[in-house]
């Protein structure tokens, strides 16, 4: 999967126009994380289910990504179904409280403070509510790209391609920060238990820590 993930992403997040200046930045995160991915697909081909999960979720964020490169119309709306299936799969267990656990395990992942924390919890609320509405027939959400002058919210149900990208983009980063360190327990099950216990609560934030140091001078 190393190869394939870190080459989908380029062509996800970048084109033909991004300054040429990122590149080595860019070509660094690969030689940090490419080592990192093809270490948890062993796991996960020696039927670690935690692993497995990540690369069910990573596979729908790449997909969505593909696809919201294309087109951000409101035709397009099912690129916020895929962002919210890969984070549902990576976060979310069990058969009760999915909204819940889906907010709070997404800002325990994803933020290293109270304020990042409130704000990805409210942005993972609205994500899977659209992803909600999508599959039961309520209300479809409109998309939008902050960075296009040429697409703009319609209406309080709306969501920009951009967070959602950099939001569901982080929480994978983190969680294959995570799986590559040696536990065995899958991304929801750690971010349940540090919701209750500080020592896990540490040791994720350390381990979080170790990535970005070593992703330096390149926080994606």
């Amino acid at each position: 999967m190393g190869p394939w993930f870190v080459e989908q992403d380029y062509y996800a997040h970048f084109d033909e126009s991004h300054p040429q200046e990122e590149w080595p930045k860019w070509l660094h995160f690969c030689e940090v994380v490419s080592p990192m991915v093809e270490r948890v697909h062993q796991k996960a081909r020696a039927g670690h289910q935690g692993v497995q999960r990540w690369e069910r979720a990573t596979r729908h964020f790449l997909g969505a990504m593909m696809d919201a490169r294309k087109d951000v119309s409101p035709r397009h709306r099912k690129t916020v179904l895929e962002f919210s299936v890969a984070l549902e799969v990576l976060l979310v267990t069990g058969n009760s409280g999915w909204s819940r656990k889906f907010r709070n395990r997404a800002a325990c992942l994803g933020s290293r403070n109270e304020a990042e924390r409130e704000d990805i919890r409210k942005r993972a609320e609205a994500l899977y509510k659209a992803g909600s509405d999508y599959r039961h027939g309520g209300e479809l959400w409109s998309l939008y790209d902050s960075r296009d002058s040429t697409t703009s919210p319609e209406g309080q149900k709306s969501l920009d391609v951009v967070e959602c990208r950099e939001l569901a983009r982080k929480l994978l980063l983190h969680g294959l920060a995570l799986l590559d360190s040696g536990t065995s327990k899958s991304v929801a099950d750690l971010c349940a238990e540090a919701q209750c216990q500080d020592k896990t609560s540490s040791w994720m934030t350390k381990v979080i820590d170790e990535l970005y140091s070593r992703l330096q001078p390149w926080h994606p």
